[in-house]
Formats: C-alpha cells, structure tokens, sequence
C-alpha cells in the first residue's frame, strides 16, 4: 500500500518542479543593485537585520534576480558583441510565472547597463536601467 501512495506523490512533486534548470551567468561576478538603497538594505540583511517587503531590495547575482515578490532564474544565456549578453529568464510570481529577456552589458568594472527586451514590453520598461556591484557576501543573503 505504501508503494501505491508514494509512487503518485513522486510522480506529482517532479511535475510540479519547474521544467529548466537555471544557468549561471557566469559574467555577473557578484551581487548586484539598481537603487541607491539597496546595498544598504543587502548589508543589513547580511548582517542578520529584518526582513521585510521594505527591507528586501531587487539584486542579482550569477544565479538570477531575486525580489520580494518571487525571482528569476537564467534559462539562457548567448554572448553578443563585446562585454554584453542576451538574457532570458523563467520569472516567478505569486500570480504565476513568465518568461522576460534583457541584454546585459558591462559599462563598467563595477557596473551594467540591463535592458528589458521583452516583446510587448512599454518603452518606460525598455529603458536601461544601471545595476552598480555591492559588496556583500551572496551566501549570506536569504
């Protein structure tokens, strides 16, 4: 009997696990922010402060973006011209799920210029938006 219930459950829990495996973006090298607050609000968190919808700023990292609502993880990732990149993203909701895409170029040592590309995206969403390197431990992140 035990067999017969446990085959299902494994049976439902592997469908109910998303279909892609997330990529590293091997060329994000650290943790990254587009607001001024919010390498702040990451150190605080680092170092053990609360966290809240306020509290928990947009950042990426070589593993995805991560935000309060939900997160993205990379599904593929192509080299275009010189130091930028060609994104697409399984993003994550409490509304469900879709699929973004961004080029990323590097703009600086410490810097990069994302762009949503996205079809059907508006064009205030299109605009580049500077994502500045923090410095923080990743591993000490929720």
């Amino acid at each position: 009997m035990m067999r017969r219930l446990v085959i299902p459950t494994l049976l439902m829990a592997s469908l109910a696990m998303p279909a892609h495996a997330g990529l590293k973006a091997k060329f994000i090298d650290g943790v990254y922010v587009f607001t001024d607050d919010g390498c702040a609000k990451l150190k605080a968190l680092a170092a053990g402060g609360t966290l809240s919808v306020g509290t928990y700023p947009w950042f990426v990292t070589a593993d995805g973006i991560s935000y309060w609502e939900g997160g993205c993880e990379f599904t593929k990732i192509k080299a275009g011209k010189k130091n930028q990149w060609k994104v697409t993203a399984a993003c994550g909701e409490e509304d469900g799920e879709n699929t973004e895409t961004y080029t990323w170029a590097k703009a600086s040592p410490t810097t990069f210029s994302v762009t949503l590309t996205t079809p059907g995206a508006d064009a205030d969403q299109q605009k580049p938006v500077t994502y500045s390197r923090c410095d923080v431990d990743p591993a000490k992140l929720p």
